[in-house]
């Protein structure tokens, strides 16, 4: 195992390790407050799981705080209580995403499957059944929920919020843009590797936990690794990266 494999796994570990801190989701510190109780607004933070997709992630964790503003508040009983219309209404008239009406419909049906399926509490979908496994699956079956998303959520579980979370081998990485950009330009990856040669890359170099290896190469690629003009001098792993570029 390379110098840079290891760096960017012992930067996922130590994330894990440390104390739990409030999650700067929107840059707003009363909407992160909500985005980060679990306990009595996990709603809040699968819907913005949800519309995390061809856009940024803060605009996108940000749609179901403007949208609870609108409506009065942020209870899920609040929610639940919009109809289709309403929502893809909120939606286009605010431009709060790059598919409005799509997404305003995965919303929808999202909202109306913690209702029927976790009785109004999002958090059963990981609490009940705590092995990742099953928490990916139940990400899942929301509509406009992909390998990314799912994989994505659970890794934000359990290295952000420290959920306790069973069986991380089945935890993988989420093959954002900027995790393809930073597996590929250190050479982990070929070139022309598909996001499906990614996960099973990162499943051989770190069976226990797959998923390790997503936040250090999101935060890499979002903020030194750009597609253009890359910060190579102040990236945290320039010393070993083989700058593929």
């Amino acid at each position: 195992m390379n110098e840079t494999i290891k760096q960017l796994i012992k930067i996922g570990e130590d994330k894990i390790n440390e104390k739990l801190e409030l999650v700067d989701f929107t840059k707003n510190h009363k909407w992160d407050l909500l985005m980060n109780d679990l306990d009595n607004y996990s709603h809040l933070y699968v819907l913005g799981c949800i519309g995390d997709k061809q856009i940024k992630a803060e605009r996108a964790w940000k749609i179901p705080m403007i949208i609870g503003e609108k409506i009065g508040g942020y209870e899920f009983e609040k929610f639940k209580k919009l109809s289709l219309n309403e929502l893809e209404v909120f939606f286009v008239n605010n431009s709060l995403h790059r598919f409005n009406k799509t997404v305003a419909k995965q919303y929808y049906k999202a909202i109306e499957k913690i209702a029927n399926d976790y009785n109004g509490t999002a958090n059963k979908l990981w609490r009940e059944n705590n092995s990742s496994a099953s928490i990916f699956g139940k990400f899942l079956q929301f509509e406009g929920v992909g390998q990314k998303i799912a994989s994505m959520a659970v890794n934000i579980l359990l290295r952000h919020f420290k959920e306790n979370i069973k069986n991380r081998e089945w935890i993988d990485v989420s093959p954002d843009r900027h995790v393809i950009r930073v597996f590929k330009r250190t050479g982990i990856i070929r070139d022309k590797a598909s996001k499906e040669e990614l996960i099973w890359k990162a499943k051989e170099l770190n069976p226990i936990y797959p998923g390790v290896f997503d936040l250090a190469t999101f935060t890499i690629g979002k903020d030194y690794c750009k597609p253009k003009n890359p910060n190579c001098n102040d990236c945290i792993i320039s010393s070993n990266c083989k700058k593929i570029l």
